[in-house]
């Protein structure tokens, strides 16, 4: 895919590529300004082809937005600038441990300041790009003001950049404006020591910033400020709900776009914040005499090497979780967002504060790939061999079909609550989720890897997915209903949900040669190449074509179905979420709608397994020592139909990512 391509000169370069034997690409280059009395941008004119189409684009790369002016730890401040910004290349990616095997950190330099974003324009349909050695203006070239596609990347908040993400085929397409963001990662993102020190959540906090940026000049660009629309994949897709929970974003966007992430999984939040950081302090040799000191921790490491900072490597003090992630502090991330919003689900009373309106009234679109907790199960498989040494003999143990002491393994990280828990203290738990998901009277080792994968996928993607979803319905009847009025609106006012699961089986012979040889399903960010165009070949250029039209109409009118200009290609009626029928789509090679969604998987995880863990230990307080609990039946009921559960996995094995270099 080519990415980055720029030029200063007005001469025409044109670049092209094949991708299995088809013309996917031209790409042409000229400048162009933007127009505005109080700054001014020149980027690039670019041309795209997609499925024998011709489109247009102005491009603006490396645009700053805001710096950490007071310091390494703290919150960015607002970057305008008055003067011409040449915005013809990628800038600077945010520190973090440095993969050579990593594609999207290849020839990119890393430093603390990168705060930059890039902004993708299309140009009109009958544009003519200049050819007299003059830069065009951007009022010449669009047409009306453009809704907005904000993009936040993933890679576990450890590492990833918007460089690596080219959506100029969706913005051409679909006709928006598409903006990817840099943001601070790992321990310069989200170190805390829990107080104005090092007061956390700096990775957030930037990306309040471009929305801030977006809010104020996306209209130089021809973007309609009142359009704006939040998005992410992974991480990037914690990053926007997160944001749409915070109060402090009300105005700045309109719409979220979740793909494969919510923090209503378990152990989104970092709560051993302060620890976390003093352990790290700990880790680069700092001499802290006073561990209840934040300055001294925070002295010492704003002082450290930045690349060295990036590259330590510490665990995490929460099994199943990030050592660096969201944290709880005093204004962004005040509470357990999991906690509240399970609850919610579940329709248990909460405190209106905690999801507020500004949260329910956003329109939503979000979902997850059937298997996407493959990716976890990988990092698994190399954080329990610690016996490895080297990459070949990682990959043979990525490979291998899992045993019965991993699977226990695995689903006692997921249940515990802190590193010192003991795995007998948790014998009824992890006895009752082997009930689930192994299949007894077929303990192929290849169905019970894939049933493993399956036992991730529910706990941290598609479980969450319908509590985030519930959550918001619930929410909002409920204000309905205390009022006797909608305060927050009803059909009016309370955003639509729109609820999806990406189903579609891999056929790239490389992951399985590379990856899991016996793995079947879809795994985790398989969607991003239909999302953004990445493809070749003509059904999936067609579903590509279906994905992005779903994804633009949204961005436009906070419905997939509208507006209907490409019915050809989204033939199927996306219905919205209600708490009744629970509809979803599934996006396939031939998408349809369905109902029921993962429902006896999140009966297990929301109501069994904690009614049989609480009568458990009630009964052992009052001194009864054996209870026994009936095994979860085989449920008929919703359409997950396979015995799979689990509780935690999708944030398990990241800290040994970041060791070995396994990208997310």
């Amino acid at each position: 895919m080519l990415q980055g391509i720029a030029s200063r000169t007005i001469t025409f370069v044109v670049l092209s590529m094949l991708v299995g034997g088809r013309l996917c690409l031209v790409t042409t280059i000229e400048s162009i300004r933007t127009n505005s009395t109080t700054s001014l941008y020149q980027g690039n004119i670019k041309t795209k082809q997609f499925d024998h189409e011709t489109y247009y684009l102005g491009t603006f790369l490396g645009i700053p937005y805001a710096r950490p002016s007071a310091g390494r730890f703290s919150r960015a401040e607002p970057i305008d600038n008055d003067n011409l910004t040449q915005a013809f290349d990628f800038q600077n990616i945010c520190y973090q441990k440095v993969d050579p095997t990593n594609e999207c950190q290849r020839g990119r330099a890393m430093s603390e300041d990168c705060l930059y974003l890039n902004v993708y324009t299309p140009l009109r349909r009958n544009y003519t790009p200049p050819t007299n050695g003059s830069a065009d203006h951007l009022s010449n070239a669009v047409s009306g003001a453009y809704p907005v596609y904000v993009f936040i990347h993933g890679g576990a908040f450890f590492r990833g950049n918007g460089n690596c993400y080219d959506p100029s085929t969706l913005a051409a397409f679909g006709e928006i404006i598409v903006v990817t963001v840099n943001y601070r990662l790992g321990p310069f993102g989200f170190a805390t020591t829990s107080d104005d020190v090092i007061s956390g959540n700096m990775g957030l906090w930037d990306q309040h910033e471009a929305l801030k940026w977006v809010n104020r000049h996306i209209r130089e660009f021809g973007g309609d400020p009142k359009r704006v629309t939040l998005g992410g994949q992974s991480a990037g897709s914690y990053s926007a709900l997160f944001q749409a929970l915070y109060e402090g974003n009300d105005d700045l966007f309109q719409r979220v776009i979740a793909q494969s992430g919510t923090p209503a999984a378990r152990k989104s939040i970092n709560t051993r914040g302060y620890a976390t950081t003093l352990k790290l302090a700990r880790a680069m040799s700092c001499k802290i005499e006073d561990p209840k000191n934040s300055a001294e921790i925070n002295a010492c490491l704003i002082n450290q090497n930045a690349t060295d900072l990036a590259e330590k490597v510490i665990s995490s003090l929460i099994p199943s979780s990030l050592p660096f992630q969201p944290t709880l502090e005093r204004e962004f991330v005040t509470e357990d967002v999991h906690k509240f919003l399970t609850a919610s689900a579940r329709n248990e009373p909460t405190d209106p504060k905690l999801i507020p309106a500004n949260f329910t009234k956003k329109d939503l679109l979000i979902g997850f790939n059937a298997e996407d907790g493959e990716v976890f199960y990988r990092l698994w498989a190399v954080i329990l061999n610690d016996k490895l040494v080297n990459d070949s003999m990682r990959q043979d143990a990525i490979h291998r079909t899992i045993d019965m002491n991993l699977l226990k393994s695995i689903i006692f990280s997921v249940v515990a609550e802190s590193s010192d828990s003991n795995i007998d203290d948790y014998a009824r738990e992890i006895e009752a989720i082997m009930e689930r998901y192994v299949d007894w009277e077929n303990p192929d080792l290849n169905r019970t890897s894939n049933q493993a994968v399956k036992l991730l996928t529910d706990v941290f993607f598609a479980v969450p997915v319908v509590d985030t979803a519930l959550s918001r319905i619930n929410e909002a009847d409920s204000a309905t209903t205390a009022s006797g009025t909608s305060e927050r609106g009803g059909d009016s006012e309370d955003g639509s949900t729109f609820v999806y699961r990406f189903r579609l089986p891999n056929t790239n012979p490389r992951f399985k040669e590379t990856t899991l040889s016996w793995f079947e399903g879809t795994e985790h960010s398989a969607e991003i190449p239909y999302v953004f165009g990445w493809v070749s070949g003509s059904e999936e250029v067609r579903l590509s074509k279906q994905v992005m039209t779903y994804w633009s109409n949204f961005i436009k009118t906070g419905h997939p179905n509208t507006p209907a200009t490409n019915n050809d290609v989204a033939e199927t009626e996306w219905k919205k979420f209600t708490a009744t029928e629970q509809s979803y789509l599934e996006i396939s090679a031939t998408s349809e709608m369905k109902g029921r969604l993962v429902a006896s998987s999140r009966h297990f995880w929301r109501d069994f397994l904690p009614s049989m863990t609480q009568h458990y230990r009630e009964s052992f307080d009052s001194g009864v020592q054996s209870v026994k609990c009936p095994p979860p039946g085989k449920s008929n009921s919703g359409n997950d139909g396979d015995r799979m559960t689990g509780s935690g996995l999708v944030l398990v094995g990241l800290l040994m990512a970041i060791e070995l270099g396994y990208l997310i």
